[in-house]
């Protein structure tokens, strides 16, 4: 029998972030990992069962909101690093922090049950005892294989999931491909095929939002006056707290959705990023998941990629879709998406869990925590798991006291509830999905992270300027304390630009233009110009 301070399952980012804060904490941890190294899905493998990224991925959020509150990321890796580079950022930072002593790899979690006030945990080697436990195994753990199943059942070609593609073979060269599905998985597959497949369609059921992750030129006066330069730059470090202020993303940015329209469609009337009507969806910007690869955007536009929506009826290699097309294709690529893995918890455990109190703890029971296992519709994974990692500290050393059961199970219930209300248009296939600055806020409040301005003001104003001007980084959380001021300092200057401080000032201008309504109502009229012209030319029926 083997006895820790604290159980964490997983060893990917979220774990090994849980590993180093309980060890500042004082505790005593242990990690247990089913494969035989950590970096969970960022330790790419070619084994299909397995969830990886592909050999050719990069981040999707940008470094600066995706590294550590006190660790950098190379320069040199960019503003998107490959997931090699971060794999050897994660071995750098466990590194210094002196973590993988603390590390069990190949240890597949089996059974987790409280016995006598403690928590058991039994693998596929060994039994281990704790007192606190952190369940830290990620969203991306199960495909989700029964809507592939549901819709594709009759297709007698080639039919596989998204887990299964790690790279472009030869078997797909010349081939008739559809690839189902509007995520980023399949942006990544669609900006692979482009080059090898004779046709190339992709079907989104509900529609999406596309986001261009990086900033394009947009006109040369909102240039010079919204987002002076800043050229190629992360447009996820729009996002400083005077930015959030002007321009809330809970309200689906107001004053710069147009902006964010323009970086990947032709104009800012460029509807949801894309002015497709075949993937238009009925979501307001920000309330469903969006999509920060726009690949397959640039694809349409120059006549590379098939827009369509969904799929109506697969009878053989033919598949007919809403607007009534009727295709032929070699391969169908489902990209339906991941789900977690809690199987390892007992039926009454997971009955529990349902609701977490701020998507963190049990509310049945303070000593289950997870982290890491929600999804932002802006802002990383990696960045919001720091944010809950902290505050499980906080709870479990005594600096901050969580309400009484009941409270938390209420409260659990109505955060799901906002949420749910929130997203109620979304198709739902994410779970734990959350708008990540909002969700922030609410963390740094809660557990007492969110700064305080009158202080920093009379004890550095320097910082203040910066704590203000500069894109969101973790190390946000820190500026309560004076000890980490220098090293606040130097992070947030090195994330920002003239450029991004001056951004506050044309969100104000653009405000009062009402520039984002005049682009909505334009945009609106250009729809249904476009559905009228569909309905003339095929048997198109808006989706649902």
């Amino acid at each position: 029998m083997n006895r820790a301070d604290i159980l964490i399952i997983g060893g990917g980012w979220s774990g090994i972030l849980a590993c180093k804060y309980a060890i500042e904490a004082g505790f005593g941890p242990i990690v247990l990992e089913k494969r035989e190294s950590f970096g969970g899905v960022w330790r790419f493998s070619d084994n299909p069962a397995i969830v990886t990224v592909m050999k050719t991925t990069e981040t999707t959020s940008s470094s600066t909101v995706t590294e550590m509150s006190d660790y950098f990321m190379p320069d040199e890796y960019g503003n998107f690093p490959k997931h090699d580079q971060v794999l050897e950022y994660l071995n750098s930072f466990g590194n210094k922090f002196r973590i993988w002593k603390h590390f069990r790899f190949n240890e597949e979690v089996i059974d987790v049950r409280k016995r006598d006030a403690l928590w058991q945990v039994t693998t596929n080697q060994d039994i281990y005892q704790s007192k606190f436990i952190i369940i830290a195994s990620g969203v991306h753990q199960i495909p989700n294989l029964e809507p592939m199943y549901d819709i594709f059942s009759n297709f007698s070609g080639t039919l596989q999931h998204s887990i299964q593609i790690k790279e472009i073979v030869e078997s797909y060269h010349g081939k008739n491909i559809l690839v189902y599905g509007g995520g980023e998985t399949a942006s990544d597959i669609i900006e692979l095929l482009a080059d090898h497949a004779n046709r190339l369609v992709m079907s989104i059921p509900n529609g999406q939002h596309f986001f261009q992750k990086r900033k394009k030129p947009i006109s040369p006066f909102f240039d010079w006056f919204f987002v002076p330069g800043n050229y190629g730059e992360p447009l996820d470090k729009a996002t400083s707290l005077l930015i959030r202020l002007i321009s809330p993303p809970i309200k689906s940015k107001p004053g710069m959705a147009w902006g964010c329209r323009k970086t990947c469609g032709k104009s800012i009337f460029s509807y949801q990023g894309h002015g497709i009507p075949q993937w238009r969806s009925k979501n307001k910007f920000l309330h469903a998941f969006v999509n920060k690869n726009a690949a397959p955007v640039e694809l349409a536009q120059k006549g590379r990629l098939i827009p369509k929506a969904g799929v109506k009826k697969v009878e053989g290699k033919s598949i007919t879709f809403v607007d009534g097309d009727v295709l032929e294709f070699d391969v169908v690529i489902a990209c339906t998406g991941y789900r977690e893995d809690l199987s390892f918890l007992d039926v009454e455990l997971n009955k529990e869990i349902q609701n977490l109190y701020k998507y963190i703890f049990n509310p049945y029971d303070e000593t289950m925590a997870f982290a890491g296992l929600i999804r932002p519709v802006l802002l990383s994974i990696p960045g919001l798991a720091e944010q809950q990692i902290k505050s499980i500290m906080k709870v479990w050393t005594g600096d901050v006291r969580l309400p009484e059961n009941a409270d938390m199970i209420n409260a659990a219930k109505q955060e799901r509830k906002y949420w749910d209300e929130f997203f109620k248009d979304s198709s739902r296939r994410i779970k734990n999905l959350v708008e990540g600055y909002a969700y922030t806020n609410d963390l740094f409040k809660t557990f007492g992270f969110y700064p305080n301005l009158k202080k920093l003001m009379l004890r550095n104003p320097k910082l203040l300027v910066y704590a203000l001007t500069s894109p969101y980084h973790a190390a946000f959380s820190l500026l309560n304390n004076p000890e980490c001021d220098r090293r606040v300092y130097r992070t947030l200057k090195k994330h920002t630009s003239f450029g991004w401080q001056t951004t506050p000032f044309g969100l104000v201008f653009t405000r009062l233009l009402q520039v984002d309504r005049i682009s909505d109502c334009v945009a609106n009229i250009k729809y249904r110009r476009q559905l009228k012209d569909l309905k003339e030319k095929t048997n198109y029926r808006k989706p649902a």
